[in-house]
């Protein structure tokens, strides 16, 4: 502004993404995946504009555009992450000290004890009951043969669940497929094929990913079941089942899967998998589409199932 005071220029400022803060004692590994894309801005061909969701990552300039990015993609934390790992060891997902495992042994032992479901649980939906079949079973006609879970979805379960979903902690996934392969060896008949629960292409752009394809991939390495992640998809952007009640989840997903390469699938059994049960209406509209086909014969696993009349 000629002949007048000099506009003072704003100092630029630093944002952290829009994110929980990183928790006491975690790996310096996840600090760095939560900045790289603010310090590092990936290549144009990973970035991708559209709507901001859960767990992704977003400029806060006013002159860039937002982005969804996966970060764990960047080539920069592919090239920090050994340096990273010797300086600061991988550590346990729940209680955060060092280990080579993803849920270290005394962590393990003690969800084990108290949220692995081993008994007194409903005959068909899987969850924790004392009897053969369990008010959730009786209020609704589900299609699927019967579910079975690992472990009662509850904290620290329900935090590994949301830290892998939305914060994209992709190795809780090698801990479930462990988990969930156990299960299948001791509960189910003969599979023929492992199909995940499916999620919208926009909320896996969102993402970066699919968790449930992520945990079918490496259930099928430790099983040596043929996994089928193309022919069951979501053709209906849903809103997020979490605090929706019984009756707004099954109108949410009416109509929400749609299945290709029916004829594979006759006189097979199937078994689908997700991360999580809460009312079991996403699983059955799932399961209503292969039974369609009265040959087929619809299983389902979760690594965890919610208690009776939870809504989280």
């Amino acid at each position: 502004m000629r002949g007048g005071a000099r506009k003072a220029r704003a100092t630029p400022q630093f944002f952290l993404p829009p994110t929980e803060p990183v928790r006491k004692n975690s790996n310096p590994l996840i600090f760095v995946e939560k900045i790289a894309p603010h310090l590092f801005p990936p290549p144009a061909h990973k970035v991708r504009g559209g709507r901001i969701g859960e767990g992704n990552f977003r400029t806060h300039s006013p002159h860039l555009t937002p982005i969804t990015y996966n970060p764990q993609n960047s080539e920069m934390i592919k090239v920090l992450k050994p340096i990273v790992d010797l300086i600061a060891p991988p550590l346990c997902l729940i209680c955060e000290k060092p280990t080579d495992k993803v849920v270290c042994d005394t962590c393990r032992s003690k969800i084990d004890k108290t949220l692995e479901i081993k008994e007194n649980f409903c005959l068909k939906c899987g969850g924790v009951f004392d009897g053969r079949v369990c008010p959730r079973c009786r209020d609704t006609k589900f299609v699927f043969e019967f579910n079975r879970s690992v472990y009662i979805y509850k904290k620290p379960i329900k935090d590994l669940i949301e830290d892998f979903k939305y914060r994209g902690i992709k190795r809780t996934s090698d801990f479930m497929a462990e988990k969930m392969a156990s299960l299948i060896e001791k509960e189910f008949p003969q599979i023929d094929f492992l199909v995940p629960i499916p999620i919208h292409p926009t909320r896996r752009r969102e993402r970066g990913f699919s968790q449930t394809e992520l945990i079918v991939e490496k259930l099928s390495q430790i099983t040596g079941i043929p996994c089928d992640c193309s022919s069951l998809i979501r053709v209906k952007h849903t809103r997020v089942q979490a605090n929706l009640s019984k009756g707004e989840r099954k109108e949410n997903l009416k109509g929400a899967f749609k299945l290709k390469n029916a004829e594979k699938f006759k006189g097979r059994s199937i078994l689908l998998v997700d991360d999580v049960m809460t009312t079991g209406t996403t699983v059955n509209e799932a399961a209503k589409v292969f039974r369609r086909f009265r040959s087929i014969r619809v299983y389902s696993i979760t690594f965890a199932i919610a208690v009776y009349g939870s809504r989280s």
